[in-house]
């Protein structure tokens, strides 16, 4: 004979009437998780069982349970604050690199000693590389922070260029 009798219910203790104000608040934030982790509280709070609330809100009862456990155990303020921002290593190359390649893409390559009338990837990580703006980097982080700033480095006018010292004057004249 067994005395297994059923799984107990789990619900999220009484709250004051200060954490019930800030679980309102928390609904409406414009962060999806820390949304998502009020509407889970209120819903125990309001004595819908786990399996109710993982299948509404669409996630695991685990998940649930555990959310609830840690605002049971720490208070509803540690589950919902906004979840860390920062995950992996941080970004070697910030906007003012970006900023700077996007100036030498509106420049001719000749003006650094490229021998060609369009900029490549690769013709921009060693020009970037040739003026000290960075020590080293790759095509590809090139092309992801041009992408960063709404460029593409197919953009990239095609320039006319002349050994004659007077052609942009010339060239000027041209256009009118």
């Amino acid at each position: 004979m067994s005395h297994y009798m059923g799984a107990m219910a789990l619900y999220v203790r009484p709250l004051t009437k200060a954490e019930h104000a800030a679980l309102v608040k928390a609904r409406r934030s414009s962060n999806g998780t820390t949304s998502r982790r009020a509407i889970v509280l209120a819903l125990s709070e309001a004595g819908s069982k786990v399996p109710e609330i993982a299948q509404t809100v669409g996630l695991s009862q685990g998940w649930v349970r555990k959310l609830i456990h840690t605002a049971n155990r720490e208070g509803i303020a540690s589950v919902l604050r906004p979840p860390r921002k920062c995950m992996g290593r941080p970004r070697r190359f910030g906007e003012q690199v970006a900023v700077a390649l996007e100036g030498l893409l509106n420049e001719p390559p000749s003006r650094h000693g490229f021998e060609t009338t369009r900029w490549t990837l690769s013709d921009l990580a060693q020009a970037a590389q040739i003026t000290g703006l960075v020590d080293s980097i790759d095509p590809a982080t090139v092309w992801r922070l041009l992408l960063s700033r709404g460029k593409s480095w197919k953009q990239a006018k095609r320039r006319m260029t002349s050994p004659d010292p007077e052609y942009q004057e010339k060239r000027g004249c041209a256009r009118r």
